[in-house]
């Protein structure tokens, strides 16, 4: 009896709970309502309305792949592709226009295939050493190799470089490859547009150390007169004969065998 009179109380709070009533009967609105009835539209209507969660991307399709030529299976880098095409442009286009050729056909001796620099070493005139000073120190701290001749160590430089010119110029003076640059003011000033490095692309790059023959000053005392620029020989009965050097210049000095050859 018991257990009759418990299933009975369930029975009834399961009725009283699925159904319950909105507004009051003193208003005369009574609406009863079955719970499992709205929770099953609930889901229903939730389900088919919500679309599917795309975390706020796109879905966007993947691009072809392209395979590549040498290997069918393998995609190509287009990337890669076209650095090589552009290196490979650049690298014709230098080769075909060459920057020495906007300069002046004036090629001193035995400078057609390296740079020929004419300086002085002298004091006298300020101006001159200073200019010839930067732009020594400008082509050893692009490290180059060049030939400088001091018109002050050596007359016959001097000649050499208004020959070249056809008129008396003053040092500083810059050939590069048989081609006339100019003084400290254009040298100088291409360095500083960044031009001048482009025209020293074939220049072989200084050697390591100096000179053993002659400490990298490019002359040594000559061996015939040791630098007196006179030879003493006897002549006939008890006479003696001096004679000027015609190996060595006005100072007694040649030019270095080893570097200067």
């Amino acid at each position: 009896m018991a257990n009759k009179s418990m299933k009975g109380i369930k029975s009834k709070l399961l009725k009283s709970w699925k159904t319950f009533t909105f507004g009051s009967p003193k208003h005369g609105k009574v609406k009863h309502v079955d719970t499992a009835e709205r929770e099953d539209d609930f889901f229903e209507s939730t389900f088919e309305s919500t679309p599917a969660p795309t975390y706020g991307r796109k879905l966007i399709a993947p691009p072809p792949i392209t395979p590549s030529p040498l290997n069918p299976t393998k995609p190509a880098n287009n990337n890669l592709s076209l650095h090589r095409q552009t290196s490979s442009t650049l690298e014709q286009l230098l080769a075909s226009d060459d920057p020495l050729r906007h300069f002046e056909d004036k090629c001193p001796p035995n400078g057609k295939n390296c740079i020929v620099l004419y300086t002085t070493s002298l004091r006298g005139i300020r101006r001159t050493f200073e200019d010839c000073t930067k732009v020594r120190n400008l082509l050893e701290n692009l490290n180059v190799e060049f030939h400088e001749r001091d018109i002050s160590m050596d007359l016959g430089y001097r000649e050499e470089l208004w020959d070249v010119l056809g008129w008396r110029a003053t040092p500083p003076r810059l050939f590069i490859q048989g081609k006339y640059i100019g003084g400290a003011e254009v040298t100088l000033g291409l360095n500083e547009q960044e031009k001048l490095l482009p025209l020293l692309r074939w220049v072989p790059k200084k050697k390591i150390g100096k000179c053993t023959g002659c400490g990298s000053m490019g002359f040594v005392v000559c061996n015939e007169c040791h630098g007196s620029r006179k030879i003493v020989y006897d002549g006939e009965g008890q006479d003696t004969i001096v004679e000027r050097c015609q190996a060595c210049n006005e100072n007694g000095l040649v030019t270095c065998p080893i570097c200067c050859s």
